[in-house]
């Protein structure tokens, strides 16, 4: 357990579009500010997250929605 918490708490996340790679700019920007290790670098209300989601909806960049089959199981 020491182990994982050390790797979440030091290691970078995986990139994300290794797992999707369909995934939009703006989703992956969303994905990686809400995975930072530094709390600053993170959104600071839930309504800040809203309205980056939001924004990148309306730009069209949440139209990768992924199927049933498209869900990978990363060991967590």
């Amino acid at each position: 357990m020491a182990q994982l918490m050390f790797k979440i708490a030091n290691e970078p996340h995986v990139d994300v579009l290794t797992f999707n790679p369909a995934l939009s700019a703006c989703v992956v920007a969303i994905i990686n500010k809400s995975l930072a290790k530094l709390p600053e670098e993170r959104y600071q209300t839930g309504a800040e997250m809203a309205e980056a989601i939001k924004a990148c909806l309306a730009s069209g960049g949440g139209d990768t929605a992924a199927k049933s089959d498209d869900v990978v199981d990363i060991g967590i």
